[in-house]
């Protein structure tokens, strides 16, 4: 095996190390919604993890991206692997909407 080789393993080992995790804090994030609860620094560390597991995906996402979607220029376009940062954003605003109620009802 040469090194070409190695690189193209390691980055789509990094590809799925990104999903595995994009995956296991969204799955934690949608738990701690269900159970309700979050204060306001542990909500804030969640979003900021969130946020933060989808920018990696769309850094590492490369070597298993899949068909493209939708072409926006002659080398950039959104794919397959790309409609999963959705997961991660929208488990940020369940988490910040659920504080936010959660904020609403101490008030009452």
């Amino acid at each position: 095996m040469d090194s070409g080789d190695d690189e193209a393993v390691f980055a789509e080992l990094a590809a799925y190390l990104g999903m595995a995790m994009l995956l296991l804090v969204s799955g934690y994030a949608a738990d701690q919604v269900r159970r309700g609860g979050l204060d306001l620094a542990m909500s804030a560390g969640l979003v900021t993890n969130l946020l933060g597991v989808a920018v990696l995906w769309l850094r590492t996402d490369k070597p298993i991206e899949g068909a493209t979607l939708l072409t926006l220029a002659t080398r950039h376009g959104l794919t397959v692997a790309d409609l999963l940062v959705a997961v991660p954003l929208l488990m940020a605003l369940a988490v910040a909407q659920s504080v936010r109620v959660s904020a609403r009802e101490k008030r009452r």
